[in-house]
């Protein structure tokens, strides 16, 4: 649901989600995870928690 809110029906290219579940993994890796990702693409990476 929040995928097809923020990037709606995805004729907007500048809308991008990525999200990602790891309920059996610890904070920290999935942290260090979204670093790399962030490092990697040069863009902002940004923590939602719901």
């Amino acid at each position: 649901m929040i995928d097809a809110i923020v990037v709606g029906d995805g004729n907007d290219e500048t809308r991008f989600l990525c999200t990602t579940s790891h309920p059996e993994g610890a904070f920290e890796d999935v942290l260090n995870m979204a670093r790399l990702w962030e490092f990697e693409r040069g863009e902002f990476v940004e923590e939602v928690r719901l």
